[in-house]
């Protein structure tokens, strides 16, 4: 019995790893890629956001919402193709601002990347930092992590520090930034949509 025991317990464990192979198995605030916003939203809500479209290609859009139905996040923006009746997520990201508190931004994604490590353990892992050069006074930086799966889907989870004349100026705010999208909206991001 114990032995009967013990391969049900390696069976399910398995399979948990399994699908942790997958983009769609991670979530933020309940939404996964591939589900339909419309479990969550109606479609009234949904299209009473204004969408963000890229300057090149208007394929598909993003939308910003916040929700006392977010228990995690502050804000969640999705990516969502033009004109699909079904509200399906091609990208999600879940953000967490902390205003001139990127000492607790980088705990927090600290947190974060234990949980999601201990899940994803199949991934390609790249930590790093980008200097926003471009932007103002070109000292604005984040500390970035990647997870790149198989099919070259991403999860992204970082922090952003912006220096004051750019918080001042564009009225921007440290912030955690946790970002999952598809391998189809990454090709349209990389190679349509700038």
């Amino acid at each position: 019995m114990k032995l009967f025991i013990a391969v049900l317990l390696l069976i399910f464990s398995l399979q948990s790893w399994t699908k942790a192979d997958d983009i769609s198995d991670f979530e933020i605030e309940g939404i996964s890629i591939g589900d339909s916003l419309l479990n969550i939203f109606s479609k009234k809500e949904i299209d009473s956001i204004e969408p963000v479209y890229y300057p090149n290609s208007r394929k598909f859009h993003d939308i910003a919402i916040v929700s006392d139905k977010f228990k995690d996040y502050d804000q969640v923006t999705l990516g969502l193709k033009r004109d699909d009746e079904k509200y399906i997520v091609y990208a999600l990201a879940g953000n967490l601002y902390y205003e001139n508190d990127f000492k607790n931004c980088m705990k927090k994604k600290k947190e974060i990347l234990k949980e999601v490590s201990s899940l994803f353990t199949k991934q390609k892992r790249s930590d790093y930092r980008h200097v926003y050069t471009e932007v103002d006074d070109g000292k604005s930086f984040a500390e970035i992590t990647d997870f790149i799966f198989k099919d070259k889907s991403t999860l992204r989870i970082y922090c952003t520090d912006w220096t004051l004349e750019t918080e001042r100026k564009r009225k921007f705010t440290d912030m955690l930034s946790v970002d999952a999208a598809s391998n189809e909206y990454m090709i349209w991001l990389n190679k349509e949509a700038y």
